[in-house]
């Protein structure tokens, strides 16, 4: 994989803590940016990219024989909007998040044999029910009667955040009505940013826009302000369609998805075509 964001890294590590809880010790799982890892200065300094491989095969069938794994897994965070030339159908292979990228491999040439719809792969701790929602909110210093809206910008915390935060304050007139949390991963300058402004309430940091939209999950707006408008609907006169679209979401969740990539590589492995010579 290559650490550039996106849920690359994300789904990765989900699949080798699933192999780990599922199989401890019985298959080895490495995590590796090609780049960064294996590579020597100057080469490791260059942007988290596949380019160089690209135009220079000799040197990625070097890197891949060396190490001989009996599995390679490639993640790409698309849900619904695949690029053609991400399809290669000598794969054994293809684990596809949605039934719309499936059949985007059947198009690329596929055999029904090689797909499998399972789902994006998230960690295991994020299926699990770890205590009640009512402890939760209490942990997280969560207001226990109010709606909450989540705000996050991928790891990076990328994109207006800071303006859509301040312009959800802003609608936040007489009691409130809902509470907002914003997740600021990695990016320190935003959260302290956030946290410097005397907020009105409480405030706790913690292609697919179509198919989003399309499934009736949800709504999309480039505008803080617009945004800040449809959520404050959310929370006063249109509750009943923040809970349908709460309801649809449920209906397309895959949770058990990393665990039937895992459990299918498994059984790939104890093929005899998969078992490595003596």
């Amino acid at each position: 994989m290559s650490d550039t964001g996106g849920g690359h890294r994300a789904s990765t590590e989900a699949i080798k803590a699933t192999f780990n809880e599922q199989f401890g010790d019985k298959h080895q799982v490495f995590v590796t940016d090609l780049w960064t890892d294996h590579t020597l200065w100057p080469f490791n300094q260059l942007p988290r990219s596949y380019n160089f491989l690209v135009k220079y095969d000799p040197l990625w069938r070097m890197t891949y024989y060396l190490s001989a794994p009996c599995v390679v897994h490639q993640s790409n965070f698309a849900a619904t909007s695949a690029f053609i030339a991400r399809f290669h159908k000598l794969v054994t292979r293809c684990y596809c998040p949605s039934e719309e990228v499936a059949r985007r491999a059947l198009n690329a040439g596929f055999q029904p044999s090689q797909i499998k719809v399972f789902g994006l792969p998230v960690r295991p701790s994020f299926v699990k029910l770890v205590c009640p929602k009512v402890e939760l909110r209490k942990e997280l210093e969560m207001e226990g009667h109010l709606p909450a809206i989540l705000l996050m910008g991928g790891g990076e915390g990328m994109g207006p955040i800071e303006a859509t935060t301040r312009a959800l304050a802003d609608k936040r007139l007489g009691e409130p009505i809902g509470q907002v949390l914003v997740i600021c991963g990695r990016n320190k300058k935003l959260a302290d940013r956030l946290n410097s402004v005397d907020w009105k309430i409480p405030v706790q940091e913690s292609g697919n826009v179509a198919y989003v939209i399309e499934k009736g999950c949800g709504k999309f707006s480039k505008s803080p302000k617009e945004i800040a408008k449809i959520v404050g609907e959310w929370f006063g006169p249109r509750q009943d369609e923040r809970k349908v679209m709460s309801q649809n979401a449920l209906r397309l969740a895959k949770p058990y998805a990393v665990f039937k990539i895992v459990h299918d590589k498994h059984q790939l492995l104890r093929q005899r075509s998969f078992v490595p010579p003596a």
